[in-house]
């Protein structure tokens, strides 16, 4: 699912333009998440949602567009960012916070939902970040801040310090591509963060907020590698 977010405080151009994309609703896999002002669509930001593409009006009243884009940089560095207005007036000043484009009101249908598809393809994520879908819509979670991933059939569960967050995967995979960036595979149910252990025990991961994880026999050869080459005591 391509989570879309559309912030405008006029109320017929945000009926306008969720109309539109209801219409590519149709034939893709988009979800419309609308915002009547930048206040409502940042604390959803600050509230962990995430967005695959941000839709803005440059002029909005009491937050306009342009300090949305910049507090939603603070936040999402990465989201496509595509301002609908009805001047060319802040058009350089859009790009200051990496704008993908920039449509003047009246806007044409078929040019609207042309960029919109195009701004939805699929990107190369960032390596820094972990991206999944769930409940909640699109999350991004720091690779540092991963504990562990563990997995229930094909439900997998992000542990962080914090929080945990449940979504759909196939462990394999998300494992496969994590090795990359410090993860190491410990148990046919579990992919640990590296940095996040303590010691490796017999069957067991300590991890350094004092939980344990199990390691599974047939990847103990592998985890005492990695973990020792990376640092982490093996008793």
């Amino acid at each position: 699912m391509n989570y879309v977010a559309l912030c405008d405080d006029n109320s017929y151009d945000l009926e306008l333009l969720g109309s539109y994309l209801r219409e590519l609703q149709d034939g893709s896999n988009v979800g419309i998440v609308p915002f009547s002002c930048g206040h409502k669509l940042l604390q959803a930001y600050r509230g962990g949602e995430r967005f695959h593409l941000v839709i803005l009006d440059m002029r909005m009243e009491k937050l306009n567009g342009l300090d949305t884009a910049r507090e939603i940089r603070k936040l999402d560095s990465d989201v496509p960012l595509l301002f609908v207005t009805g001047t060319a007036e802040y058009a350089l000043e859009g790009y200051t916070v990496q704008a993908s484009r920039y449509l003047l009101k009246p806007v044409d249908k078929q040019v609207f939902l042309h960029n919109v598809s195009h701004l939805l393809q699929p990107r190369e994520t960032p390596s820094r970040y972990l991206s999944f879908t769930c409940s909640s819509g699109l999350m991004k979670v720091p690779n540092d801040s991963i504990l562990y991933l563990e997995s229930f059939k094909r439900t997998v569960v992000l542990h962080t310090p914090k929080e945990e967050h449940s979504f759909t995967g196939r462990i394999g995979e998300i494992a496969e591509k994590l090795e990359k960036h410090g993860f190491v595979r410990v148990h046919k149910s579990y992919v640990a963060n590296l940095c996040h252990i303590e010691c490796i025990y017999k069957e067991t991961v300590r991890l350094d907020n004092g939980h344990s994880i199990p390691l599974g026999r047939h990847y103990g050869k592998t985890v005492q590698a990695a973990v020792l080459h990376h640092g982490v005591a093996s008793l």
